[in-house]
């Protein structure tokens, strides 16, 4: 069995490796994300968030992973640093620098 400390890192971190992964292995999506506009890509960092805190209460109630207790409380421990990983995810996303100079490379792409 495996344990983790969840907090709002842990959850964010998850997520954020979750939409690198798919973007880098999955053919086709890393143009479409880098198409997406801001909203939409909010929009799909908070559906991971919310994925990933599914994914973890869900495993804690299987058995599988220890940190996380599988009752009304377990529940509002992950709901309070999903919160907190939404808020600090959103807030990053706001203040952070994106330039459109920036190319964008497909895989296959001869330059």
């Amino acid at each position: 069995m495996f344990t983790i400390g969840l907090n709002a890192d842990l959850l964010a971190a998850v997520a954020g490796m979750v939409i690198s992964l798919v973007c880098s292995y999955v053919p086709g999506i890393a143009p479409r994300w880098a198409g997406l506009d801001g909203a939409w890509k909010r929009f799909c960092m908070a559906l991971a968030l919310i994925f990933v805190s599914a994914i973890i209460v869900a495993l804690s109630c299987a058995g599988v992973l220890q940190g996380v207790e599988c009752s009304q409380k377990g529940v509002w421990a992950v709901l309070s640093a999903l919160f907190s990983a939404l808020v600090v995810n959103q807030s990053v996303y706001a203040i952070t620098a994106r330039s459109d100079k920036i190319p964008v490379r497909v895989i296959g792409e001869v330059s």
